[in-house]
């Protein structure tokens, strides 16, 4: 989705990006074809008015009135998951359950050394 910013819309992009960064420890990258609705998902979870108020100037910004309407109709949708490698990447949050079960695994593994078992 390409699309033309204005220094402003840019300036509000990088707050927000700071703010989630310093609440949730994620950092969104702004040439992400996600990162707006991104900034809207982690926006509606957030406790910072000051992420909030961002994300309203954001959104005044890129819906424009006579197009909108009502800004209270947009609707705001999760990001959808990502692909690296044909795998799904899961968010931080989600990853320190599924860790437990990667250590159970490593341990299990066994690797062939020169033609004999060697287990980790």
């Amino acid at each position: 989705m390409t699309m033309a910013l204005s220094r402003e819309t840019i300036k509000l992009m990088l707050q927000s990006q700071r703010i989630i960064k310093q609440e949730f420890g994620v950092r969104i990258d702004l040439d992400d074809d996600q990162a707006i609705a991104r900034f809207f998902a982690y926006a509606s979870q957030s406790s910072s008015d000051d992420l909030k108020n961002c994300t309203s100037k954001l959104l005044a910004q890129l819906v424009p009135e006579s197009e909108g309407g009502n800004n209270d109709e947009v609707e705001i949708r999760s990001p959808s998951v990502r692909y690296y490698r044909g795998q799904p990447i899961t968010d931080p949050v989600g990853q320190s359950a599924g860790s437990s079960n990667k250590l159970e695994k490593k341990s299990s593994k066994q690797i062939i050394y020169r033609g004999q078992k060697i287990s980790c």
